[in-house]
């Protein structure tokens, strides 16, 4: 029995081709939520990491603008501005610097509040820096509508990118800088700032992950992408781009997996060889092709790509704990058991007219 028992499925769809091909067998609203309370875990926690981060950085900037009360701005950076910065090996922040866009970076810009003006007594000159829980309370009143405004709406509630905020470091609030941005970034599900290229509004914002990856699911839902050797529930065989089928309109979740049906089925034969090599080892392998169609408010967002996945559903509609790679079948482990003995396909039995002989 898998640990993930406790998603239910409202439905069960299969599909067994005339090749005795194993298909999806788990409904896909069961990960959607999965993957809804992940993303906004992720984000959360993401989010307390660069705060916390912050505290002890960027680094000033030479550059810095004025701030009000002629005290310079840790940062120039304004709305459209992109930053990028590395870590030391204790974790602080360094080279935080404007990007380009186009280039890999860390956090885009969508405002630049005065903290002072929130109210103003409660950031005084002698005010302390704002705490974890004041920070999201930030984000929350003075970031997500000026996100929202800056991308025009279009911003993936389940998608890669999430509201976030910079503060100045300790040495530049006690001089008195309360400038804070407002902007988007992307998370793993460990909190670990993401580099990303291109403007937000511009680019696919759905969360998916490369072919051969593989990714658990653990008890707080979070999915988060492991070594194949650990347990895991699902593995990545390859990235759909749904715009290229439906580039006029928004398919509907049926539409999707009428689409996805047939190409996450050939994606796994492709992934375990190709051919009747792929079919064969798909069908020993005793795992399911399995994918997540996007819900309206994703494509609307600004999502238009999914996975697809190898899965193996339990009899009770969880997830079986995989270990090993779905490449390597002697290797591949469900539950900490090797794979049980799958019988041989159903074959047609040839037509009596086939080897009936005339006698002369």
């Amino acid at each position: 029995m898998g640990r993930h028992s406790q998603h239910s499925r409202t439905s069960t769809r299969t599909r067994t081709s005339a090749r005795a091909l194993p298909s999806r067998t788990i409904v896909t609203y069961a990960l959607i939520v999965v993957v809804a309370l992940a993303v906004g875990l992720a984000a959360f926690f993401g989010l307390r990491q660069l705060s916390s981060r912050n505290a002890a950085a960027p680094a000033e900037s030479p550059s810095a603008t004025s701030a009000p009360g002629d005290v310079v701005s840790f940062t120039p950076a304004d709305v459209g501005s992109c930053l990028n910065w590395s870590l030391d090996d204790k974790g602080q922040v360094t080279s935080f610097e404007r990007a380009d866009c186009e280039t890999p970076h860390r956090f885009e810009v969508a405002s630049r509040e005065d903290l002072r003006t929130y109210p103003s007594s409660k950031f005084a000159d002698d005010a302390p820096r704002p705490d974890i829980t004041q920070q999201a309370l930030l984000r929350q009143e003075l970031c997500r509508n000026a996100v929202l405004q800056y991308v025009d709406g279009r911003l993936d509630p389940s998608g890669r990118f999430v509201v976030s905020s910079i503060l100045p470091p300790e040495s530049k609030w006690a001089e008195g800088d309360r400038t804070m941005l407002c902007g988007v970034q992307s998370n793993d599900a460990a909190g670990n700032i993401l580099e990303t290229t291109g403007r937000v509004a511009q680019v696919d914002q759905a969360r998916t992950y490369e072919p051969g990856t593989c990714a658990a699911i653990d008890d707080a839902s979070q999915i988060t992408a492991v070594p194949c050797e650990q347990p895991h529930q699902l593995e990545a065989l390859s990235i759909v781009d749904l715009a290229k089928d439906f580039p006029d309109s928004q398919p509907t979740v049926e539409e999707q997996d009428e689409l996805l049906e047939e190409t996450c089925t050939q994606a796994a034969i492709d992934y375990l060889g190709g051919g009747e090599d792929g079919e064969k080892s798909l069908y020993k392998s005793g795992l399911q092709p399995y994918w997540i169609p996007l819900q309206p408010e994703s494509w609307s967002g600004g999502s238009h790509s999914t996975n697809c996945f190898l899965t193996h559903a339990t009899t009770d509609s969880g997830f079986s704990d995989i270990t090993g790679t779905a490449k390597d079948l002697p290797a591949l482990q469900l539950n900490g058991e090797p794979l049980p003995e799958t019988p041989a396909p159903v074959t047609s039995a040839p037509s009596s007219d086939d080897d009936t002989t005339t006698a002369e």
